[in-house]
């Protein structure tokens, strides 16, 4: 069950250590690729997921030139994620298709797969829907090829989004039904809340309120950092007022 928290915390050990590497610190970084390989192998051993230890491995047997590589492509993704979070969407979806070309020349699948997840939301928000559709579909195959399935629910969320603002609500509502599953073996909260809310959405906009009403539920239970609060208290308000609940829409 804490199979999507491990990895996540291997992972950004392994993100550490490569850079301790890189900043010859061996002593440290041996350290955190041990123990980011050392969580790959019990994930290997309790969830077939043998992605975290490949990648230590990996990391850890770099030879200069490899180390400077991926150095590169890091550097490349830091930057192209705070271009996206300060929001300058288009400048950002620069940044990430130059990682993807770096991560792709140095064959580095998490980058890559990284790269395409944050590229499918610029986009879906400039908009480039059938762009987004196919960057799924290549994290798809990508991630069963390197079985690196951590941003797998997100990136099918967001298939699902660019499908319903095309007015294709019942393929993405197969689609999300897809990423809910991919969210649930992963134990990855943020997915589910984000799939959970888009199938509000969709349930909302065909007039099936109970149905909204179950999704908005389960938003609820998984978003911890309430990520979909006003959005989720607006859709309930707005199911209040078609029942006439008045009063209850008002507190909302």
């Amino acid at each position: 069950q804490r199979r999507c928290r491990l990895q996540r915390l291997g992972l950004q050990l392994t993100e550490q250590g490569m850079l301790f590497r890189w900043r010859a610190q061996s002593s440290l970084a041996d350290a955190k690729l041990d123990t980011s390989f050392q969580l790959g192998q019990l994930l290997a051993a309790c969830a077939q997921d043998s992605f975290l230890w490949q990648q230590a491995g990996r990391i850890k047997h770099l030879d200069a030139e490899g180390l400077k590589a991926r150095n590169q492509v890091s550097e490349s993704f830091a930057t192209a994620r705070d271009i996206f979070l300060r929001a300058n969407y288009e400048d950002a979806a620069n940044w990430l298709e130059r990682t993807r070309a770096l991560a792709q020349k140095t064959g580095d699948d998490k980058f890559l797969i990284d790269a395409s997840y944050l590229l499918q939301y610029a986009l879906r928000l400039q908009p480039e829907q059938a762009r987004v559709i196919a960057l799924g579909e290549e994290i798809l195959q990508k991630a069963r090829h390197s079985n690196y399935g951590l941003c797998l629910a997100t990136a099918l969320a967001e298939v699902a989004d660019a499908y319903s603002r095309l007015s294709l609500n019942d393929s993405a509502l197969v689609i999300l039904s897809r990423a809910t599953t991919f969210a649930e073996s992963m134990n990855d909260s943020t997915g589910l809340a984000r799939c959970y809310f888009l199938q509000a959405q969709i349930h909302w906009q065909f007039g099936n309120h109970a149905q909204a009403e179950h999704s908005i539920k389960q938003v609820v239970a998984f978003d911890a950092p309430q990520r979909y609060r006003g959005q989720v208290l607006s859709l309930y308000g707005q199911i209040a007022k078609l029942r006439c609940e008045y009063d209850r829409a008002e507190k909302l």
